[in-house]
């Protein structure tokens, strides 16, 4: 029986002389493994389907004993070009790519890099996007930051610093014993407008993006510390990127 997807492409890893093995993300069967025979030649009609991040849909014979999915078609419905092509924003999607593929577990992710790509080729802040999809994957793994409160004492007075060891918002004095560096009141802000916004809240947040790429590090930090999730991108992310 053939099965038709559509499918987000996340990864592709060299396979044998021509060939090459594609991890994509499906709406249906969370991330799948496909083999594209022949992907490297020349003369591949498949090759322009497969590149990273585009929108494609494909056409396999789904065998659940199989490790790999072989494709039998597949055709772009949206190239998704201007991702790969501004350093920008290959490297904002590459930590999108990477922490969606250690994530599979999670089904509601394919609405959520969709909505991501959408929102990120329209707007001049992709950063704020890339930190409203940490913000989302921080929550799908139960670990949200404190941000109504000093996650140490409860005070909701006098939030001057985040713990990424205890999770959350830090009061003046609490930080006493601390001695964490501080943030500025605007910073504060934005975190605290990240952790409890959703990707359709974004028209109503621009205001708040300052200091978007401290917020990237502090996401991603959180992630590893309270998830054991690492992010090798970031390393990318942030060799092109500074601080607004």
């Amino acid at each position: 029986m053939n099965d038709q997807l559509e499918v987000f492409v996340l990864k592709q890893t060299d396979y044998r002389e021509h060939d090459c093995i594609v991890q994509v993300l499906t709406k249906e069967y969370g991330v799948l493994s496909l083999f594209v025979r022949g992907m490297k030649k020349t003369t591949s009609k498949l090759a322009y389907a497969f590149q990273l991040f585009s929108l494609t849909k494909i056409e396999v014979d789904l065998k659940d004993t199989e490790r790999m999915q072989t494709v039998k078609h597949a055709a772009v419905v949206n190239s998704n070009r201007l991702l790969r092509e501004d350093l920008e924003l290959l490297s904002i999607m590459s930590v999108v790519a990477e922490l969606t593929l250690k994530l599979a577990q999670h089904h509601s992710l394919y609405e959520l890099v969709q909505q991501t790509i959408s929102l990120i080729k329209e707007t001049k802040q992709p950063l704020t996007i890339l930190n409203l999809y940490l913000s989302q994957l921080v929550e799908l793994e139960g670990s949200q930051l404190v941000v109504d409160e000093c996650v140490r004492c409860g005070s909701k007075q006098g939030i001057v610093t985040v713990s990424l060891e205890d999770g959350g918002f830090i009061c003046e004095s609490c930080n006493r014993l601390l001695h964490l560096p501080m943030f500025d009141v605007d910073t504060l802000k934005a975190i605290r407008v990240i952790s409890k916004a959703k990707m359709h809240h974004f028209d109503k947040i621009q205001d708040y993006a300052v200091n978007q790429l401290s917020i990237t590090k502090l996401l991603l930090d959180h992630l590893q510390i309270h998830s054991g999730i690492t992010c090798t991108s970031r390393r990318f992310l942030e060799n092109f990127l500074i601080d607004d």
